[in-house]
């Protein structure tokens, strides 16, 4: 009888876990086929660094591009010029190498993990949450692992066909706001040097 009962919930618990699974699953398909797939994107981006301790953020503005093999490309314009590269978990700053605590590298993940249409694999690290408004879309990631909730309390990304906001709050209520705007693919900027050209 004590056998029936374990093998009972253990299929309870097998059918709880597939049923969540298929909740995430779903609404993770839709905005998966909403994105536009490419090997390249690139755009502008405007950064707002909200700290507890500061009445007004840090604004920083300029270019990004991100590629499947070369990695993101960060280049900081205003207000002051800096180039940041992530690259196979290697994070460089004007040429260095620094330390980023994982977060450079988390968020090419996200990037990758959007411009790629590769939403599920977001599952392994984060509990996920979405919301979709016509072809507005919205996913909360908020970390499994003990460690990352030690660093990140929750990541909030918006879009439509591509990226438009990244929205990171830390451990310590610190507030990172980057929103991107002229985002296009590599496909997308050919057909455009194209129609120019005729």
């Amino acid at each position: 009888m004590k056998v029936l009962r374990f093998i009972g919930i253990l299929l309870l618990q097998a059918y709880v876990i597939s049923a969540v699974a298929d909740s995430i699953a779903a609404p993770l398909a839709s905005i998966s086929h909403e994105l536009v797939v490419s090997d390249s994107v690139q755009g502008d981006f405007r950064q707002e660094k909200y700290l507890s301790f500061v009445d007004t953020p840090f604004v920083s503005t300029g270019h990004f591009r991100l590629e499947r093999e070369a990695g993101l490309l960060w280049q900081v314009v205003e207000p002051l010029e800096s180039t940041m590269i992530v690259k196979e978990g290697r994070v460089t700053l004007d040429g260095k190498r620094v330390d980023d605590q994982g977060i450079g590298r988390l968020i090419t993940t996200v990037m990758l993990g959007l411009m790629e249409g590769k939403l599920s694999e977001l599952n392994e690290t984060f509990d996920i949450t979405t919301d979709t408004v016509g072809e507005d879309w919205s996913i909360l990631l908020t970390p499994r692992s003990t460690r990352l909730r030690a660093a990140i309390e929750h990541i909030r990304i918006q879009g439509k066909q591509y990226l438009s906001a990244i929205e990171i709050v830390d451990a310590e209520s610190n507030r990172t706001l980057m929103q991107f705007t002229n985002v296009s693919s590599a496909a997308e900027r050919t057909i455009l040097r194209a129609e120019s050209a005729q």
